[in-house]
């Protein structure tokens, strides 16, 4: 069974990649093969349970260059039982199937896009913190900091041009205001939501030695690393586009 061949890219970086886009009205195509994806499912399932305990992985299909809503790429497995559609949520999240017949079979995933643009693969770790509005800043950073290495070990030998995480961010529901704050204020520190709902508290030496209280003033929809670019895997078939 072939090991899965990546090529890595930066979203800061897109702009100079010369993708090329053709309008259509749908452009099929074979995307990438099972064991793909399910490879860095099981890189995953690798790490130490004590360290997966609070992380939940995901993987998520986007464009490129952000051309596409997730509505616009079809997902398609095309295994021996029959041709099973992958639904992706409105945030492009894959609803992958673990299953040990199509990891032996190793079926071609297809892909139907309305124009020619490359589709990358997006990992996403989230971060299960518990439903309330106050932790420790130390705990929080502590799991930022397990999700980004667990992150770095799937990209392999492009680990040494991945981002590290540079902060916890928080989902929060587009346009809502939100914020969090130390408690006691020594050093002091609020932080807010921006325009599309998400908060991200850095990381910061200073505040990682006091180790204060951080209260939310509402619970987040959802935690994740924060990290300045997105990292995207374009897998080989998806490579040869020009």
């Amino acid at each position: 069974m072939s090991k899965a061949k990546w090529w890595v890219s930066m979203l800061a970086a897109v702009a100079c990649a010369g993708l090329a886009a053709q309008a259509r009205a749908a452009f099929d195509r074979p995307w990438m093969k099972y064991s793909e994806i399910a490879e860095l499912f099981e890189k995953f399932d690798s790490l130490e349970p004590e360290r997966r305990a609070n992380l939940v992985f995901r993987v998520k299909a986007a464009a490129m260059n952000d051309s596409l809503q997730p509505a616009d790429i079809a997902l398609t497995l095309d295994s021996k039982k029959g041709r099973t559609r992958l639904p992706l949520d409105a945030k492009g999240v894959i609803p992958f199937p673990i299953e040990a017949s199509l990891r032996d079979e190793d079926p071609m995933i297809q892909i139907s896009t309305p124009t020619l643009t490359k589709v990358a693969l997006i990992i996403d770790v989230l971060i299960k913190l518990p439903p309330q509005t106050s932790f420790k800043y130390a705990d929080a950073m502590t799991l930022v900091k397990t999700a980004g290495e667990g992150m770095r070990k799937h990209a392999g030998i492009w680990a040494l041009f991945m981002p590290k995480p540079d902060g916890l961010e928080f989902e929060f529901a587009p346009g809502q205001a939100a914020t969090a704050q130390t408690v006691p204020a020594a050093p002091e520190r609020v932080w807010n939501t921006n325009a599309d709902g998400k908060l991200v508290i850095p990381l910061n030496d200073e505040l990682a030695k006091a180790n204060p209280q951080i209260v939310l003033s509402s619970l987040p929809a959802q935690a994740r690393p924060h990290f300045k670019v997105r990292m995207q895997l374009i897998s080989s078939e998806e490579a040869k586009i020009k």
